[in-house]
C-alpha cells in the first residue's frame, strides 16, 4: 500500500510510515471487555469441570445414564470454555473463541435439564448449572462487544 501523505510504498500491516511518519492505520483501543470475558468463562468452564466430575461420580453410585451424560458433557464444555476463555484473553481467534464459550454455555444448559429431570438432583441446577449459564452469557455479551480488538 502506498503512504497518504508521501505516496511511498509501506507495507499492508504498517502503523505508520517509515518515511515521513504519518500514522497509516487507527490504532485500535483496547478495553478491558475481553478481559472480563475471559476470566468468566474460564470460571464457567471450572464450574462445568466440577458438574462434570459430580455427574460422573452419581452416575457410578446409582448407575443413572442421564448423570453420566451431563457429567461427560459438562467435561467436554470445560475443555471448550477454558479454551474459549483463554483465546479471549489473549484476544486470537474471535470464532473459536465464540465457540468455546458457547460450548460452556450450552453445557450448562445440559446441566440444569437433567438435573432437574433427576430426582434428587435439583440442587445441582442452582449449584453447577444458574453460575454456568450466568457466566458463560456474559462471557458471551463482552466477547462479542470486543470483536475489534480480536487479531
Amino acid at each position: 500500500m502506498r503512504c497518504p501523505r508521501c505516496g511511498k510504498e509501506v507495507p499492508d500491516d504498517a502503523l505508520y510510515c517509515a518515511y515521513c511518519g504519518v500514522q497509516i492505520k487507527a490504532i485500535g483501543r483496547k478495553t478491558g471487555f475481553p478481559t472480563a470475558g475471559g476470566v468468566l468463562c474460564i470460571i464457567a468452564s471450572c464450574i462445568c469441570f466440577l458438574a462434570g466430575v459430580a455427574g460422573i461420580l452419581a452416575s457410578s453410585l446409582d448407575s443413572r445414564p442421564a448423570m453420566l451424560f451431563m457429567g461427560v458433557f459438562a467435561l467436554l464444555g470445560f475443555a471448550f470454555g477454558l479454551t474459549g476463555g483463554i483465546l479471549t484473553l489473549r484476544r486470537k481467534s474471535f470464532s473459536l473463541a465464540i465457540i468455546g464459550t458457547s460450548l460452556a454455555l450450552a453445557s450448562g444448559l445440559v446441566i440444569v435439564s437433567v438435573c432437574i429431570a433427576e430426582p434428587y438432583a435439583g440442587a445441582g441446577a442452582v449449584i453447577f448449572g444458574a453460575p454456568t449459564i450466568l457466566f458463560s452469557t456474559l462471557s458471551l455479551i463482552f466477547t462479542a462487544i470486543s470483536r475489534q480488538e480480536f487479531a
